[in-house]
Parts: structure tokens; C-alpha cells; sequence
């Protein structure tokens, strides 16, 4: 292939499997017109928008150590793992246990991107079947805190325990969700995922059907990120799909991914007569 200006032939490779994943991200969607818009869901259905902009305020607490959280009033019980740059965070509210997990700080964070680039499906390393699996790099995530998870679980009297990510943190969570429903039975545990890339592949995906009820996964209209990686490669996504946003023309775009469901949130949540600034978070 001739260029009317000189490549360099490792641009040139790179430049066609960039092109090459996005066709197939593209072509795999599972987003899009799947799932159903929030406003189609009964109040009984789903959690209530004011909850949803507090799981999502929750994420954005998550995303590095502090005293405290705006004006939320939480108590802030942080840990980490610092080798695959993994950070959780557990708040007590209401009398339940919501176990926060952080997403990718990619492209700035040199481990981050590391890990999200180890997509090969691996088995997944609590499970016997050795047809469960999952990506490797977020695997190595939830094992760098699988244990801060365990005791915080254990040490909690309640039975409600909801799983919170955006982004990366929702795959996290999606990992945590089938390895806790499993081993603590005694509790009742929810998934909240904003902006989720898939993490499980068709078996894993498969052993969570009928379990919709428990997993729910906010996604705004133009965000790349649930596309990928691609079903081509045997990933499939888990969960009630709730489409935030209306259909457009738009092109994907990275607002969309972030602050996309902070933007989003807050504009549902006025529409609802309530002013976010009166929440403290």
C-alpha cells in the first residue's frame, strides 16, 4: 500500500489492528438497540434515580484515598492493592454494606494499562469449572483484594450488600458478585455497573442468567466502552441492561464514558424535582 507521505511499518501494522478491533467492537455490540431505556422501567423494577446518583457519587469517592466525601457524611473504610493499582472502598449506609470499586486510571497509569491490554480469557481462579472464565487483567485485580473483600464481608452483621463499579470497577464487581453469591449465602448481594466493558465469557455470562433481577447495568447511549472487548473473541455481557440518554446520530465519544454518567444522572435527577445539591454528594 502506497501513502502520499512516508509510515513507518510498526504505525502502519498498529494503524490496521486499531481499525481491525474497532470493526469488530462495532459489529459485536450488545449494547444498542438492545435493553431498555430507564424511563420504561417501573419503580419496583430498578433502584429509584436517587439512589442510582448516589451509587454513582460512591464511584466517584472510590477514585483515590481521602478523609472524606463531600458532604455525604460516610465513613470512608478504603483499601487497596497497590501492585495492580486496585483500590475498593466500603460505606456502611442505611444499614447496608456498599463495596466500591475503582475503574481504570488508563492511559496516564502505566498498570492500568498493562492490565487492561491482558484481555485473554483465563479460567476464572475461585471457580472449579474450568470453563468459567474471565479477563485475565481484571482477574488479577480482584485477586489483589480478594481477601480486604472476604473480611469486610464477614465482619458485616447486616445481609444487604451492594457491589458498585464504573468502568473497570464494574467488572470488579461483576467478579465479586459470582464469587460471593457462591461462597456467603447468608447474604443478599446487588450489582450497580456504569459504563461496564464485558468481563465474563459466554459460560461465566451463562451461569448468572436468571439472575437479572440482582445485576444491573447503566449505560449511556454513545459510550464506547460496554462494546468492547468484543463478542468475537467469546466475551458476553451479564445483567439488565438500563439504557440512560436518547438515541442520536451521535459518534461514541469519550464524555460519554466520563463525566458522561455524572451529566446524565444529575439531568434525571432534576427532571425528578430533586436539586443534587441539597444530597451532599
Amino acid at each position: 500500500m502506497r501513502y502520499p507521505f512516508q509510515i513507518h511499518p510498526v504505525i502502519h501494522i498498529l494503524l490496521i489492528f486499531l481499525l481491525t478491533i474497532l470493526v469488530l467492537a462495532i459489529f459485536s455490540c450488545q449494547s444498542y438497540p438492545a435493553g431498555t431505556h430507564l424511563s420504561d422501567f417501573s419503580s419496583k423494577e430498578i433502584p429509584a434515580i436517587l439512589d442510582i446518583y448516589r451509587y454513582y457519587s460512591m464511584c466517584e469517592a472510590v477514585w483515590s484515598e481521602r478523609d472524606s466525601w463531600r458532604n455525604s457524611g460516610w465513613e470512608l473504610d478504603y483499601f487497596e492493592h497497590s501492585p495492580t493499582n486496585t483500590m475498593g472502598l466500603a460505606i456502611v449506609d442505611n444499614s447496608i454494606l456498599h463495596l466500591v470499586f475503582r475503574g481504570t486510571q488508563a492511559p496516564k497509569n502505566a498498570v492500568d494499562n498493562t492490565i487492561n491490554w491482558q484481555y485473554y480469557l483465563k479460567p476464572i481462579f475461585y471457580q472449579d469449572n474450568p470453563q468459567l472464565k474471565a479477563h485475565e487483567g481484571m482477574q488479577s485485580k480482584y485477586r489483589g483484594i480478594y481477601q480486604d473483600i472476604h473480611e469486610r464481608i464477614k465482619a458485616f452483621s447486616g445481609s444487604q450488600v451492594m457491589l458498585i463499579g464504573h468502568s473497570a470497577g464494574g467488572m470488579v464487581a461483576l467478579l465479586a458478585y459470582l464469587d460471593l453469591t457462591r461462597s456467603c449465602p447468608d447474604k443478599h448481594f446487588t450489582v450497580i455497573t456504569f459504563g461496564i466493558p464485558r468481563v465474563f465469557n459466554r459460560a461465566a455470562a451463562k451461569e448468572l442468567d436468571g439472575e437479572n433481577e440482582r445485576i444491573f447495568r447503566f449505560v449511556t447511549e454513545k459510550d464506547f466502552f460496554p462494546i468492547l472487548p468484543p463478542t468475537l473473541i467469546g466475551y458476553r455481557h451479564t445483567g439488565t441492561l438500563i439504557r440512560l440518554g436518547d438515541v442520536s446520530l451521535k459518534p461514541y465519544s469519550m464524555d460519554a464514558h466520563y463525566p458522561g454518567y455524572r451529566v446524565e444522572l444529575t439531568r434525571l435527577l432534576i427532571e425528578s424535582g430533586i436539586d443534587p445539591d441539597t444530597l451532599g454528594y
